[in-house]
């Protein structure tokens, strides 16, 4: 059987409350193979169950704005942008990255992806979360194992984390 080489780590988003048990995990987005984990998920769901338009997606307020701007790069997708003031204001659909678990050669991350024009209480966007496991094979590149979905509108999404698109425009390379 074939190993994989190089270091995988061990990464909790959001990291645990203080006060639970101790963790191993790094609790940052910002250590590898954090962003590869999510642009495959994010792939993923946005594939899967494509927005009808130009869409954007709330990366989490903790990942740096390099590795954001690495996320968009891989997705190569000219109607999917940050959440942004002016985003927001065009009311474009959005998904959202809430959670990133990864334990060596497994990930699994939470992605809220919109459901239409469905709307929720007080007018509000409906969500459906998603849950999208990973593996990597043996380029390091992660792959989709499995999803499973929950029932529409029974989670709530993370707040929006809006980033200035000029600062993001301007990074580049990969982390």
């Amino acid at each position: 059987m074939a190993t994989l080489a190089g270091c995988v780590g061990y990464t909790t988003y959001p990291p645990p409350e203080s006060g639970r048990s101790a963790d191993a995990a790094i609790n940052t987005l910002n250590a590898p193979p954090a962003s590869d984990v999510v642009f495959a998920a994010v792939r993923y769901v946005t594939s899967r169950w494509p927005a009808a338009g130009p869409y954007a997606i709330n990366l989490p307020a903790d990942m740096d704005t390099k590795r954001a701007r690495y996320v968009f790069d891989l997705l190569k997708d000219p109607d999917a942008s940050p959440v942004t003031a002016e985003s927001i204001e065009a009311g474009r659909p959005v998904y959202h990255v809430s959670r990133v678990w990864i334990r060596g050669a497994y990930a699994e991350v939470d992605v809220f992806r919109p459901i239409g024009d469905v709307p929720g209480p007080g007018g509000a966007p409906v969500h459906q979360l998603v849950t999208v496991t990973l593996k990597p094979n043996l380029m390091a590149r992660w792959r989709v194992t499995g999803s499973r979905s929950s029932a529409i509108g029974l989670h709530a999404p993370p707040a929006l984390a809006p980033r200035d698109a000029r600062t993001l425009a301007a990074v580049g390379e990969r982390p």
